[in-house]
């Protein structure tokens, strides 16, 4: 088909939100490997939600003749900028400080009970 003059739709949109990302704890175990070691098996991170969510209207440019076409769905434009894939690339961008934090959460459980024990960490991978 022939594109219109005057009929085209731009909207661009400022995003921002919390993404909340973190485990199932119910999923983590913790083996005894021997006299004063354990292991500490982490399951898969994953983006569990998101908070402080604001969306704008940065930009919208409507020709003239627009009426005439469908409105942009600012919700789809939302969903996609969520979807899979994206959640994926918040939980792989912080993986290193998501370890650390279960590692010093978990280690502090062990040694406020067994001060002496060696602990090891194994991580399972991405959901």
């Amino acid at each position: 088909g022939q594109r219109i003059p005057g009929t085209g739709r731009t909207k661009f949109l400022q995003y921002n939100y919390r993404a909340l990302l973190g485990i199932d704890g119910a999923d983590v175990v913790l083996t005894r490997t021997g006299e004063d070691t354990y292991l500490v098996s982490i399951p898969a991170f994953e983006f569990i939600g998101y908070d402080d969510v604001s969306f704008k209207t940065a930009l919208e440019n409507n020709g003239i003749l627009s009426w005439a076409t469908p409105e942009i769905d600012t919700a789809a434009v939302i969903t996609e900028l969520l979807d899979d894939d994206a959640k994926r690339e918040h939980v792989d961008a912080n993986r290193d400080l998501l370890q650390d934090q279960a590692e010093n959460f978990y280690r502090g459980i062990i040694l406020g009970v067994s001060p002496d024990a060696e602990v090891t960490f194994r991580f399972g991978s991405t959901r």
